[in-house]
């Protein structure tokens, strides 16, 4: 049988046993309950006789455990099997590795905190470094991402709440409703952060990089299909459905191949852990590895979501609130049309530019004057 067929007909058989234990323990509460032991009142007005364990139960102190079995053996049988129905399930197979993978890509398995860094090398030379934070909770619909390696010195967090897509820069603050992303600022401002967290929460699988939450991944066994985006050369991207395969080693995941058979990605496994600390894409040019990899909830994230307010600042000045390609700045006067508000001139530095002007062509014309008199002269 292929290495993912047993895997899944073993899931399936675990499933089935823990669900028909389920079944078991409640009818056999339920028998418990409804049958009596032996020598006890059956009917209205029928007197039998008690044994005298249950006797003792009542008057003495000490109740004989051995006699009050013996006396009701069905009960007897219903205790042993309650017993050993949790025994059952206690030492039931763990999760194997492959699905607690599985999990991680669709965003199942909430991340506290990860620090990622990528690194392309060309020839052998290190061409581009990336670093970023990030964290992912109620399954992959509220997340945050930090560049910890801006450009341009140009600080910036993108993050979605359970309702909205919102990015907090140096002096900015924008947020839109998730329903109206479409055209709007947030959207264009966190596109290349969203790409860095699925890049990551991917671990070298095909993905749509432009998804506000995860992208879900359908598996069947080993195999999968999911959306892919695809840069094209004129700067745009295209979105197609990618199909691949998984391939296990020891039960861990080793590589990924697309349809064609082609490597994808690679897996490094320096512990043992389910998550692989690294992977290596492109054809072993772009390496993904985790410096920092924490599970579990993150305090930050409240009842909806990661919410702009954690890691907005005061200096963030201006805030506005996006409906599509609509935005409304925020003041102390209220809630203004961002086209209705008319920004304050900056004619410092053409001021300057036109004195620095004026000078020169000054300078200019007094040295043709003075040259021209010294011609005259001579």
């Amino acid at each position: 049988m292929a290495p993912s067929l047993q895997a899944a007909v073993q899931q399936s058989l675990l499933a089935s046993l823990s669900q028909f234990h389920g079944w078991l323990l409640k009818f056999l509460s339920f028998s418990l309950l409804c049958i009596p032991p032996r020598g006890l009142e059956l009917r209205p007005g029928v007197k039998t006789e008690t044994p005298a364990s249950f006797t003792s139960f009542a008057a003495g102190p000490r109740p004989n455990p051995i006699r009050l079995l013996s006396a009701s053996p069905i009960q007897a049988c219903v205790l042993l099997l309650l017993l050993l129905v949790p025994r059952l399930r206690a030492n039931s197979p763990p999760e194997s590795d492959f699905a607690t993978f599985q999990k991680f890509v669709n965003g199942e398995i909430p991340i506290k905190e990860a620090v990622v860094h990528r690194t392309l090398t060309l020839r052998g030379k290190l061409v581009n470094s990336q670093r970023w934070r990030f964290s992912l909770q109620d399954g992959g619909k509220s997340w945050y991402v930090q560049d910890l390696e801006p450009h341009n010195l140009y600080h910036s967090t993108s993050g979605a709440s359970l309702a909205q897509l919102w990015h907090v820069g140096d002096e900015t603050l924008h947020v839109v409703d998730k329903a109206c992303t479409e055209r709007s600022g947030p959207y264009t401002m966190t596109d290349f952060n969203r790409s860095l967290l699925w890049l990551a929460v991917s671990l070298g699988l095909p993905c749509e990089q432009d998804a506000l939450e995860v992208p879900s991944v359908k598996w069947m066994g080993n195999r999968f299909e999911a959306m892919q985006t695809v840069r094209t050369g004129d700067g745009k991207s295209i979105t197609r459905m990618a199909h691949g395969e998984v391939k296990l080693k020891d039960g861990r995941p080793s590589e990924t191949v697309d349809e064609s058979g082609r490597v994808i990605a690679t897996y490094e496994y320096p512990d043992a852990g389910p998550i692989p600390k690294a992977w290596i894409a492109s054809g072993g040019e772009v390496r993904y590895e985790f410096e920092r990899l924490e599970l579990g909830t993150n305090a930050l994230c409240g009842a909806e979501g990661f919410l702009p307010g954690s890691f907005a600042t005061t200096s963030n000045v201006h805030c506005s609130i996006w409906t599509n390609d609509v935005a409304y700045m925020v003041t102390d006067s209220g809630l203004w049309r961002a086209s209705d508000i008319v920004q304050p001139r900056k004619t410092g530095s053409m001021a300057m530019i036109a004195i620095v002007a004026v000078t020169f062509f000054s300078c200019l014309v007094l040295y043709y004057a003075n040259q021209k008199k010294r011609k005259v002269k001579r």
